[in-house]
């Protein structure tokens, strides 16, 4: 094709035809290629500060100074989340209770994106955190995180999902 023909209707149609084609083949080869493209989104998590220590130390006992804890900035809130989700196993039981207890709304927001977005065990362990955490408001995101993972065909945590959801639902 020359630039004249590229100027006719024909010319301009063909061209947005090629483009609307290789869009496609983009797409689905980037839909196939799903592993290659998530160790690129996988969640990265900040070291903890060392001012942090020892409410992270407390956290993990069950117990949060809330004068403290208010004082802190949002980054440093989701530092203590961070700092328990690079703990060696197995993890402090009692931070995830006491860190949606001081803000469940900020934490299990959070949570919610390790499970959708982490790799593979970074959403089995923002899902024991959900766990641990044992707050009736995680049940909508555990419900919305199972769809997603059957519609993902996970069948591993869409099944501890399941099994978390039974436990929260009969939790008094």
């Amino acid at each position: 094709m020359n630039k004249q023909e590229l100027r006719t209707l024909r010319g301009q149609v063909l061209l947005m035809s090629g483009l609307f084609a290789s869009c496609i083949v983009a797409a689905i080869l980037m839909a196939s290629q799903r592993e290659f493209f998530e160790k690129f989104i996988a969640e990265k998590y900040a070291a903890l500060p060392a001012s942090l220590k020892p409410l992270a130390d407390a956290a993990a006992a069950g117990i949060i100074d809330q004068e403290t804890f208010v004082k802190l900035s949002p980054s440093q809130h989701l530092a203590l989340y961070d700092d328990w989700m690079t703990r060696p196993d197995p993890p402090p039981a009692g931070t995830p209770r006491a860190l949606v207890a001081a803000d469940p709304t900020l934490y299990l927001a959070r949570a919610e994106r390790s499970l959708v977005c982490g790799r593979a065990d970074q959403r089995m362990r923002a899902l024991t955190f959900l766990e641990l955490a044992g707050s009736k408001k995680a049940i909508p995101i555990l419900r919305k995180a199972g769809h997603w993972a059957a519609r993902r065909k996970m069948p591993e945590i869409a099944a501890r999902i399941v099994a978390t959801l039974e436990r929260l639902e009969h939790m008094p």
